[in-house]
């Protein structure tokens, strides 16, 4: 260790005050002069919770669940759709499997298609997705692993209800 001559920063004050009675000196010093204290807050000082603000946490719940809403929403008019139109595809991932989150997308598994609509279904899929990320995911373009892990996944518009 370096002699006290020495060592970096501020040299060390031998009559200096801890942080706490600087404060409680500056507090008795407003209070003679008939000043209110000011409040300084730090990161220790959390104000009283209030029960007309919501947390932080839970503003982000209700805005995932509305996301979750809509995609589920967008999703069910999206496999209808393509459904009238002779393509059999459902939902995986995360919309599937009920952990849907703030920045999740909507994972779609195209299982049967007419040759004639293969990749033209993509551009209706994002006309009626209203800005919700989303895949499409053919199953006969999968490999092995994934595939199974996706069928087994799959879940059609009557089960996103």
């Amino acid at each position: 260790m370096l002699p006290a001559a020495r060592r970096r920063g501020r040299p060390a004050k031998p009559d200096a005050l801890s942080p706490a009675e600087r404060t409680r000196r500056y507090r008795e010093r407003r209070r003679a002069l008939g000043l209110k204290a000011r409040v300084v807050w730090t990161p220790a000082d959390v104000p009283p919770a209030r029960g007309d603000y919501p947390s932080l946490d839970r503003l982000r719940e209700a805005r995932r669940r509305a996301r979750e809403r809509t995609a589920r929403g967008a999703a069910i008019e999206v496999l209808r759709r393509l459904g009238s139109r002779g393509v059999r595809a459902g939902v995986f991932g995360s919309l599937a499997a009920g952990r849907f989150g703030l920045h999740s997308d909507v994972d779609f598994l195209v299982t049967d298609c007419p040759p004639a609509l293969r990749y033209r279904i993509e551009a209706d899929i994002e006309d009626r997705m209203q800005g919700i990320p989303f895949d499409v995911a053919y199953a006969d373009e999968m490999r092995e692993p994934w595939r199974a892990r996706a069928l087994a996944e799959l879940r059609d518009a009557s089960a996103l209800r």
